[in-house]
């Protein structure tokens, strides 16, 4: 099963996955049923976020390894999406990314969740 927030930003991910981990390292004798693995680990494994511009969320993603996990939208024709200005916006709030994680957060993390084929010439 997968599952997502969509339109919710990603600068609150990182703390809330700690937040749900520290809970349960206190309290796993309290919660039924027993998990085989960290909140964390399963939203890594099976959850996803979108944003639109949410530096806050990108600045976190390497670090509490969430690159796989976040996906890009422009929210096009909605005015409070970014586009026109999407290239401006991409810029300004992914400048602490590489290339390769650029290119999952931009596309290839929505094509591996949604099953799009992606030519070989634009995999990372």
């Amino acid at each position: 099963m997968q599952f997502g927030a969509i339109e919710a930003g990603i600068g609150w991910v990182a703390w809330t996955l700690q937040a749900l981990d520290e809970a349960y390292k206190k309290h796993h004798m309290f919660a039924r049923p027993k998990l085989k693995f960290l909140p964390s680990e399963y939203f890594k494994q099976n959850g996803f976020s979108s944003f639109q511009e949410d530096k806050v969320g990108l600045d976190l993603a390497r670090e509490y390894g969430l690159v796989d996990n976040f996906l890009w939208a422009n929210d096009f024709p909605h005015h409070e999406g970014t586009w026109p200005h999407s290239a401006q916006a991409i810029e300004r709030t992914m400048d602490g990314l590489n290339d390769e994680e650029r290119a999952k957060i931009l596309g290839l993390n929505s094509a591996r969740i949604f099953g799009f084929e992606v030519p070989a010439k634009y995999h990372a």
